[in-house]
């Protein structure tokens, strides 16, 4: 049974975005890039996409940009990733630190997507999101085991960021959420 398919995507600048589709086991499906050419294209690129994979949420690296910062071109992907926000109705923000928190360089992850997924991707972006993709589902696998699409799902839908706290976090979010649908009696005990 398909219960469709999540999109992990890394936005960029100069660059293409770079995307990774999943299905509801956490398996890489494909990978690709979309180019930014203007806000309308961006949004047809990316509707064609979760109708042809069955898109059910997105996890967009959420790229914040901060007073001092002197990457070339921050304001454009801060820009891509507030138009991605709304392109996905149902979508979990990822901050960088928590998928990628030993910051490791692009010769360092695109080694560990060899590992990973046994082969390399076209550009950083694609390797960003695939990496970030498995990184995340396989973090809340940890906690939630097969209760992990449901619970990825629930989030997307609460446009709640990814929790902060300790990994675990997200296995009680999601069961207090569970909880006071059952207090409620709008789920059999």
């Amino acid at each position: 049974m398909n219960n469709g398919n999540f999109i992990s995507i890394d936005p960029g600048s100069s660059d293409p975005t770079g995307v990774a589709i999943f299905d509801q086991t956490g398996k890489l499906l494909l990978t690709g890039s979309v180019r930014y050419v203007s806000a309308v294209n961006y949004a047809e690129q990316f509707g064609k996409i979760i109708k042809k994979h069955d898109i059910r949420f997105a996890m967009i690296e959420n790229f914040v940009v901060f007073s001092g910062m002197k990457r070339h071109n921050s304001f454009k992907v801060q820009a891509q990733v507030q138009q991605l926000s709304e392109i996905f109705e149902h979508h979990i923000m990822i901050n960088p630190a928590q998928w990628n928190g030993q910051k490791w360089k692009d010769a360092y992850k695109r080694k560990i997507a060899l590992d990973i997924f046994g082969k390399q991707f076209n550009n950083s972006h694609e390797t960003d999101a695939a990496l970030m993709g498995d990184f995340i589902f396989r973090k809340a696998q940890v906690s939630l085991g097969e209760a992990v699409w449901e619970a990825l799902n629930w989030l997307a839908r609460t446009k709640k960021k990814w929790p902060t706290m300790k990994e675990q976090s997200l296995y009680y979010l999601y069961q207090n959420y569970i909880d006071s649908l059952k207090a409620e009696k709008r789920v059999a005990v």
